[in-house]
């Protein structure tokens, strides 16, 4: 900041004056300096001064008010007329006072008008400023809303920030950090969401899938929710990614060789599974312990749920009179339908996907439980 009174809001409240840190005492200074800062340079009327510093004193007498803005123009010294009288109220010269607040404020602002390099940097370093909740130690129920605020916007800088760092190709330690911010705000999917994208772009597709197992589970367990589309349309993402052979060899195979056809999912646990489809008898899906796939975990499957056939053409997925349908690449089930290599089966929340042959040699960093079909 080039200018000679920066206020620090963002965490405890710390002012500078010309780089040297200057003291405030008394509660109520305190307040007020927090009050008038947190409006960035616009007019705070006496009355509402008086209101929101004096809140727990009935009837504030107005020149207590006008002694305590003195006092503060003396800590602003030699900038004190920076803390100004206008008409009724009280303001800062934001051409003399700058808050950290502001300045995060702006850069996402500016990042969000123009995507640059530049604009990235920016906001990286007013990140850097943060220090804990606004104003932490004032306790004004007036500045509650400025602390939601600034609690939200904290969110959202850092999720732009990891965005420009997973369109870099993420960082070793990125998956961490975002692990940090989602302890304090479990709800937040495009975190989840994030941390899954690290953790693929790293090699770790195993990890990135148990993620996602977590994130359902926090998800319903602390807010009655189920994942969004984004987090399930990336989660079948990753499960064709299993797929794909990786010809730089950057990232590890997820699943070990196969020379058949094979359907994979994710068990209760987050881990891949995975079942060679071989015969041309129908493979039953559901909650029932006779059922060659079973998934007894999600309780919008149904005790026989769905089955899958191979055919000379292919395969078929045939919905079972299931309770909440079946759907074979989005499209709903409704009697029988065709599932192509690399198509996707949805039957409750849980994904299946088709993967085709493969000739990869199998990851050593991951262990995939192949599930052997039943003798029938």
């Amino acid at each position: 900041m080039d200018r000679p009174v920066q206020i620090g809001l963002l965490g405890p409240l710390e002012l500078r004056v010309e780089e040297r840190v200057i003291p405030v005492a008394g509660r109520r200074r305190r307040a007020i300096l927090s009050v008038l800062a947190a409006a960035a340079g616009r007019t705070v009327t006496t009355d509402t001064l008086l209101e929101d510093a004096f809140f727990d004193v009935e009837s504030p007498a107005p020149n207590t008010l006008h002694v305590h803005v003195s006092q503060l123009r003396s800590l602003l010294a030699p900038y004190g007329g920076a803390l100004e009288r206008v008409g009724t109220g009280y303001r800062l010269d934001s051409a003399v006072v700058a808050t950290d607040a502001a300045g995060l404020d702006e850069a996402v602002k500016a990042l969000r008008a123009h995507l640059t390099p530049g604009a990235v940097k920016r906001l990286r370093v007013a990140m850097e400023i943060w220090r804990g909740d606004f104003c932490e130690d004032v306790p004004v129920p007036a500045l509650e809303g400025r602390r939601a605020y600034f609690a939200e916007l904290r969110l959202s800088a850092a999720e732009v920030l990891f965005d420009a760092e997973l369109q870099g190709g993420g960082t070793p330690d990125l998956p961490e950090r975002i692990e940090e911010l989602l302890a304090a705000a479990p709800l937040r999917e495009r975190l989840w969401g994030q941390l899954m994208l690290a953790l693929n772009v790293g090699g770790r597709q195993s990890e990135a899938l148990a993620a996602y197992r977590r994130a359902r589970t926090v998800l319903a367990d602390e807010g009655g929710l189920d994942p969004g589309p984004a987090l399930r349309e990336l989660e079948t993402m990753i499960l064709r990614q299993a797929d794909s052979v990786d010809t730089t060899g950057s990232a590890p195979p997820v699943l070990p060789v196969s020379t058949a056809p094979t359907l994979v999912w994710l068990d209760a646990a987050g881990m891949l599974k995975a079942r060679p489809m071989l015969e041309r008898t129908p493979v039953v899906i559901g909650r029932s312990a006779d059922c060659e796939i079973r998934i007894d975990w999600d309780p919008l499957v149904s005790r026989k749920h769905a089955s899958i056939t191979r055919t000379a053409d292919g395969f078929e997925v045939r919905d079972l009179g299931s309770t909440n349908g079946v759907t074979v690449d989005g499209t709903r089930v409704q009697e029988v339908a065709a599932l192509r290599l690399r198509g996707t089966l949805q039957v409750g929340d849980t994904a299946l996907f088709l993967r085709a042959p493969s000739e990869r040699i199998g990851s050593r960093q991951h262990t995939i439980t192949a599930v052997k079909p039943k003798e029938r």
